[in-house]
């Protein structure tokens, strides 16, 4: 697609300079031979979300306590109601977990393991709650790779 290409070149841009910033070349002719391509609306990718009542359905779909599939639901369930990335949500605990002095809601705490940033979220839906309280606040762990392909048919099956 025209929007990977794009990808490619200015990550491609991004080295060159950064060789150059490092003093190991001073030729930043490619940086003039390279451009972004422009990319029309029918080449863009399609953008799949899930609906807050399909997130909602996903939540109160039966599924048999302590199986794969609800263990994959529920950690799912986590990074959605978190907005957090895989590695993040996957190793939520009990110390995550709290009140928030200030503003009296429960909050989400911690250190985002890509980046470093601390972050505090709020818990605005109460299923998250539910959840974590479900596994004592140490919501089980589910390798991305089982996650990813667990979560297609669970989502097929709603």
């Amino acid at each position: 697609m025209r929007s990977t290409i794009n990808k490619y070149i200015i990550t491609f841009k991004a080295l060159i300079n950064m060789a150059a910033d490092a003093g190991l070349h001073t030729n930043l002719t490619p940086l003039k031979k390279f451009h972004k391509i422009k990319v029309n609306d029918e080449e863009q990718a399609a953008r799949i979300y899930l609906t807050d009542a399909e997130i909602e359905a996903l939540y109160q779909m039966p599924l048999e306590e302590g199986s794969l599939s609800c263990h994959v639901r529920d950690v799912f369930l986590c990074g959605v109601y978190t907005g957090q990335r895989i590695s993040d949500y996957n190793n939520l605990c009990a110390d995550n977990f709290r009140k928030s002095e200030s503003k009296g809601y429960d909050v989400v705490s911690l250190t985002q393991k890509k980046v470093g940033n601390k972050v505090v979220v709020p818990v605005l839906n109460s299923n998250l709650l539910s959840i974590v309280e479900k596994y004592e606040y140490n919501p089980p762990r589910v390798h991305d790779v089982i996650l990813n392909r667990e979560i297609k048919s669970i989502l097929k099956e709603l």
